[in-house]
């Protein structure tokens, strides 16, 4: 069987790096290139944290990553994305690296890319702090020269931060020869995201992007959340995804929120089952309840508001990394803990409508589809006050245009502030989502960007060997 070409993204770096990047890496010295493509969020998302199946779809767009080894305890890391604005390559050295991660709170390690220049540089350094005791064994005078390319914008929800730390890691792991299984990709960048850089993104992410196949949707379920099956996605039809620009950080504040009362939600939901056999899923159920237990037995039983003090106080050592409790607020677990088991039950029901309908959708079951998605985006619209005016204009013109214009259904992304669509519409009615988002240019003053088509994950491209021509 003829081995799969590398996608043409890879081929066209390789060929880039060969000959323009001298002044970052030395000639005849073999550099390691690994691409992780960023993912769509189609239903589930921020519930994963309440331990929810959640549905994914990999992007055409990736990051693609450059390692070279070196010997003098010095990392040059440089980002092409960023060429315009004059940042060419960021230095470090080695022992300020190490100096830094070896104090508590890995406070210090992040106040080195504190500075607005450098913090593109976080990920890499958390990734290399963490990696050093496997990787010092292999040189101890240890460096690296890294560079970074990427398609995906950052900060839209899309998958940039985490599809460059997998390629990175899959890219290390190969330049210094480590062993497969001595370096849990998806757990060590799950943990650089959450206890290092303090960034919010769900437990099941670096699955996909180190396992996804192209065209097919990842279900992911379990805890830790793992791809359960793969659903080919069907002909007929294709999944859009539309990055309206908005960066807002107050749209952070609140995910956190989110996270804190889903985390809230799922404890106190727990303890309400523990003493209840009866009220116990079955074994493999993947919800912890059905939507008729909930609003039956269980829903009584979760307080509308909580505060953050009387959890911190009852629910020692309850945080599990996942998110941080603010003690003076009072949060929402009943709101969202609801979402999050109805969200659940609407992965189910799109799983079952693949299942079901083969290859190509019928028209009866595309609009149910559809529908699944926008019950999902008037929900998290209503309950968590995070979608940008933006988003919601978008995800409602969509709605408008509907099936005359080949389009079935749309939602806004719970991550990257929540300002980023994913639009499910008839293959090949890209046009009309051409239109609205040259619409919502007009109508917003800001620069939105059409991502479409599917790559598949990290593992399966695997790592080019390539070295600088002078």
């Amino acid at each position: 069987m003829a081995e799969a070409q590398p996608p043409a993204d890879l081929l066209n770096f390789r060929r880039f790096l060969q000959k323009n990047l001298g002044g970052l890496f030395a000639p005849g010295r073999p550099i390691f290139i690994a691409r992780a493509p960023g993912r769509l969020d189609l239903l589930g998302g921020a519930t994963a944290l309440a331990g929810m199946p959640v549905l994914h779809y990999p992007l055409a767009q990736a990051v693609i990553v450059a390692v070279q080894p070196r010997l003098d305890r010095r990392i040059l890391i440089r980002n092409l994305n960023l060429s315009r604005e004059r940042v060419l390559t960021v230095e470090y050295r080695l022992d300020d690296l190490l100096e830094a991660s070896g104090q508590p709170d890995w406070r210090m390690l992040r106040s080195l890319s504190a500075a607005q220049e450098k913090s593109w540089t976080g990920n890499v350094l958390a990734a290399l702090a963490l990696l050093y005791p496997v990787l010092e064994g292999k040189s101890r005078d240890f460096g690296v020269n890294i560079a970074i390319e990427s398609a995906l914008p950052a900060g839209a929800g899309l998958g940039y931060t985490g599809a460059q730390l997998t390629a990175l890691l899959l890219a290390l792991q190969e330049a210094y020869a480590l062993p497969p299984g001595r370096v849990d990709l998806a757990g060590w960048g799950f943990r650089i995201e959450q206890e290092i850089m303090r960034r919010k993104c769900g437990p099941s992410d670096f699955q996909s992007y180190l396992l996804g196949r192209e065209g097919q949707l990842a279900l992911l379920q379990g805890e830790p959340p793992e791809i359960s099956t793969f659903l080919a996605f069907p002909q007929n039809l294709q999944l859009l995804a539309v990055d309206t620009g908005v960066r807002q950080s107050a749209e952070w504040l609140k995910l956190n929120e989110t996270c804190v009362s889903l985390l809230i939600g799922r404890t106190l939901l727990s303890e309400a089952l523990s003493g209840k056999n009866s009220l116990r899923p079955e074994a493999g159920d993947s919800t912890p309840v059905s939507r008729e237990l909930w609003q039956r037995e269980l829903k009584k039983l979760i307080p509308y508001r909580f505060s953050g003090a009387e959890f911190l106080l009852n629910h020692p050592g309850a945080r599990e990394g996942e998110a941080e409790i603010d003690p003076e607020k009072r949060y929402m677990p009943r709101t969202l803990l609801e979402f999050a088991i109805e969200e659940a039950e609407r992965v189910q029901a799109f799983v079952r409508l693949l299942q079901e309908g083969g290859p190509v959708l019928d028209e009866a079951r595309c609009s149910e589809a559809g529908a699944l998605l926008a019950a999902s985006h008037e929900q998290f619209s209503r309950i968590s006050g995070m979608v940008s005016d933006d988003a919601g204009w978008l995800a409602a013109a969509a709605a408008g245009m509907g099936t005359p214009a080949g389009i079935y259904g749309a939602r806004v992304m719970p991550w990257g502030a929540a300002g980023s669509v994913v639009i499910l519409a008839k293959a090949g009615s890209t046009d009309h989502v051409h239109n609205l988002v040259s619409r919502l240019r007009s109508q917003f003053g800001r620069s939105p960007l059409l991502l479409a088509g599917t790559s598949s994950g990290a593992i399966t491209t695997g790592v080019l060997s390539t070295h600088f021509t002078s």
